[in-house]
């Protein structure tokens, strides 16, 4: 037996013992190893640790989520808790990965990750996260590795064109980016890369079971580039509905002819169908776009995961980390204290589309 296969083997039976490890200890484990690689920047940790399973639902693997302060779902995450955040879409998420045939899931606007991480946490399925802000999906990017989850972050932009896109930075906050120059006022405009759902599946030769659409009120053109993944597949949508954003009939022309349903996530227990995509006043809706009609075993899973979300705890708290292990963009906003760089430097590991 050579040396590289003895080593392999080693570094093989290292991470099974790690990752068997209670996330506490991991955490722990990770920031002694970190403290010996030089200069640190300062994160905020965020924990996601289901307690127990309830009922039938499986256990998540932990989530971890390392970001900087000022990034919005973190924040979110840790004043209103992982029930609490997007009430009624989360469980449905998690229902529908059950619910769904074989597949990949598409988190398209994924931000810091939490929704593909969650895939990545249920098992079973490889996870692609779409996020153009360069920060943003660097924070992601150390979330997937630290949560020592296969998520993989593509730093792109995702609408009915392939080709170089305009990003207009939010005033507001990093969950308000968009690639709709009116929807908030903007401080800066990045030239992303810029694809389509269709042209990346067609290149990665992949079969979306589940999609995820959240990219501040282009949803429609997403759809519009999905349109032939959407009838080849029939994947399960979650759609984000903004109020006064579905105006004209965009969302509903982008999904004529496909024999879909809708379901406004608005409240708990059983939906009824709905024969428009429109977002409510006051605030911003997910719709389940299913392929069939929902059926009653459907929303009692549904529910099984609501309560199951009660029993994920959040914990939080600052660590130091090694500057040599992120991107350099993730430092870069770590030191000075920007939510939004002014200028972002390259990623050290960037994922290609």
């Amino acid at each position: 037996m050579n040396v590289n296969r003895l080593r392999g083997m080693a570094v093989a039976s290292g991470r099974r013992t790690f990752r068997a490890l209670p996330i506490r200890y991991r955490s722990r484990l990770r920031t002694l190893t970190e403290q010996r690689l030089g200069s640190k920047v300062e994160l905020r940790r965020v924990a996601l640790t289901q307690q127990a399973p309830v009922g039938l639902r499986p256990a998540l693997a932990p989530v971890v989520i390392e970001a900087p302060d000022e990034l919005f779902i973190p924040k979110a995450l840790i004043k209103r808790g992982l029930v609490g955040y997007e009430p009624f879409a989360l469980e449905t998420f998690l229902a529908v990965l059950e619910a769904a045939g074989p597949g990949a899931v598409l988190d398209i606007g994924g931000n810091v990750g939490l929704y593909g991480l969650l895939a990545c946490a249920h098992g079973g399925r490889e996870v692609h996260s779409f996020e153009p802000t360069p920060l943003v999906a660097a924070a992601a990017r150390r979330s997937a590795a630290v949560s020592d989850l296969r998520l993989h972050v593509h730093e792109v932009a995702v609408g009915d064109g392939v080709g170089p896109a305009t990003l207009y930075i939010s005033d507001t906050s990093d969950a308000s980016n968009s690639l709709n120059p009116t929807f908030r006022r903007h401080v800066q405009e990045v030239v992303v890369p810029g694809t389509t759902v269709d042209a990346f599946v067609a290149k990665r030769r992949i079969a979306p079971a589940v999609i995820k659409i959240d990219t501040e009120s282009t949803e429609a053109a997403v759809l519009r580039g999905a349109r032939t993944t959407i009838e080849r597949h029939r994947p399960w949508i979650l759609l984000e509905v903004l109020p006064a954003r579905s105006r004209g009939g965009e969302l509903d022309a982008a999904m004529t002819d496909l024999g879909y349903s809708y379901y406004p996530l608005r409240s708990a227990g059983r939906i009824e169908p709905v024969e428009h995509i429109e977002g409510a006043a006051g605030g911003a809706d997910m719709y389940l776009l299913s392929p069939r009609p929902m059926r009653w075993p459907d929303w009692q899973r549904v529910e099984g995961w609501r309560q199951a979300l009660t029993g994920v705890t959040v914990t939080h708290e600052h660590v130091d980390v090694a500057a040599r292990l992120l991107d350099d963009v993730l430092v870069t906003a770590c030191r000075t204290g920007a939510s939004q760089p002014a200028a972002a430097a390259p990623a050290r590991h960037p994922t290609p589309a």
